[in-house]
């Protein structure tokens, strides 16, 4: 399976846990789902000021991304990521979270699109992961190693390759 067959579905707390996630998926498509932005337009005024710093810091990369190209058919990053904003979904109710009932029904969604396609949704939430399982998809918890931090100097790429984020 070619590498740009994997698609990534990214959760809030992915993206607010490692920003630089967007290029440390190497020659992958990466998707934000809408109820994504919308989680972290609200975290933006956060009380907890590392928190509010992360959500500007993502809105940030994303907005730069699609300032230059299409970021809703696929913004490519100097990594080779394709990122792009989806916002379909399937209505599910197998989680509390409003938003993160849409994140995995925009994954379900990308599924039957792309029969052919790999479809991950990448997520700190057990429970996201396990109702994405439910669904018959694939979740994976991010990062699978937890020596791997946003500001190393030498930062390695989900693939374990070497990559010098921006």
């Amino acid at each position: 399976m070619d590498a740009r067959e994997t698609i990534y579905v990214v959760d809030t707390s992915v993206l607010m846990a490692d920003p630089k996630v967007l290029f440390r998926l190497r020659c992958s498509q990466i998707v934000i789902p809408l109820a994504v932005i919308k989680e972290l337009d609200g975290l933006k005024n956060n009380k907890n000021k590392a928190r509010a710093s992360a959500a500007r810091r993502v809105t940030l990369i994303l907005d730069e991304l699609g300032s230059t190209q299409d970021i809703v058919s696929g913004a490519e990053t100097f990594s080779g990521s394709v990122v792009r904003i989806f916002s379909r979904y399937i209505a599910i109710d197998g989680l509390a979270s409003a938003a993160d009932n849409k994140i995995v029904g925009a994954a379900l969604s990308l599924k039957l699109d792309a029969i052919k396609a790999n479809v991950i949704v990448l997520t700190r939430d057990g429970n996201m992961r396990n109702v994405t399982r439910a669904y018959g998809m694939k979740a994976e918890n991010y990062p699978p190693d937890l020596n791997i931090f946003v500001d190393a100097p030498n930062t390695q790429t989900y693939s374990g390759a070497t990559a010098v984020p921006h």
